[in-house]
């Protein structure tokens, strides 16, 4: 739909129908370029919207409830980034995701950056708390 060629970047690792070779992850560093290199990331991955945020990349996030969708919901919460997120359970619902999908303003990595530096700042203050009180106690 978007005119961009697929590539899959993690194996079907739990399908054990399939034969060993077919089920090796990739190496972290592959795993990581692709989604740097991508034009577009489609994911059910909390750890692949990490990168798509820090490499600024264009991106949807189609929810798989059994792994890490109240990380995946509320990392797209505070990025701003929610409307990015689909619950897929049937093809009607695929179809739904795809039509918002090919209709995505461009994320505004400019705003995502000001909330993501705000969360930065406020987690940097916190653990230089927690050791400032750490040192005072010894």
């Amino acid at each position: 739909t978007l005119g961009l060629s697929s590539v899959r970047i993690n194996a079907d690792v739990y399908n054990t129908q399939l034969p060993d070779n077919q089920r090796v992850q990739p190496p972290v560093e592959a795993w990581i370029s692709a989604i740097a290199n991508a034009g577009f990331v489609l994911t059910d991955s909390f750890h692949a919207c990490v990168f798509s945020i820090i490499f600024h990349k264009q991106f949807a996030v189609m929810v798989n409830e059994e792994r890490g969708k109240d990380r995946i919901e509320s990392l797209l919460r505070m990025t701003g980034l929610d409307d990015r997120m689909f619950v897929c359970e049937n093809e009607k619902d695929v179809d739904e995701a795809t039509t918002k999908i090919t209709n995505f303003e461009p994320i505004s990595y400019s705003l995502v950056d000001q909330r993501v530096k705000v969360m930065k700042d406020s987690s940097f203050a916190f653990l230089k708390r927690a050791l400032e009180q750490s040192e005072l106690r010894q």
